[in-house]
């Protein structure tokens, strides 16, 4: 559901061949544009990735925090 959010308030920009030949490029974009490009989708991903594993971490953590506690008091109860 994060990652739905997060691409649909920042979408991916689409794919584009920077191997095509300068002929058959119809996107017209110039090598630094597409250095920009690359670096864009990076920082994209990288961002996806922080909040992907900020969100596993929230609802992970305490879930493990319960059952270490349970496991604890039962080990007593033995």
């Amino acid at each position: 559901m994060v990652r739905g959010v997060i691409d649909a308030a920042w979408p991916d920009p689409g794919y584009f061949d920077p191997y095509a030949p300068a002929n058959q490029n119809t996107n017209g974009l110039t090598p630094d544009q597409i250095k920009q490009g690359y670096l864009d989708q990076n920082r994209r991903q990288a961002f996806k990735s922080i909040v992907t594993s900020a969100a596993t971490l929230l609802v992970a953590a305490p879930l493990y925090l319960f059952h270490w506690r349970l496991a604890k008091r039962r080990r007593g109860e033995i």
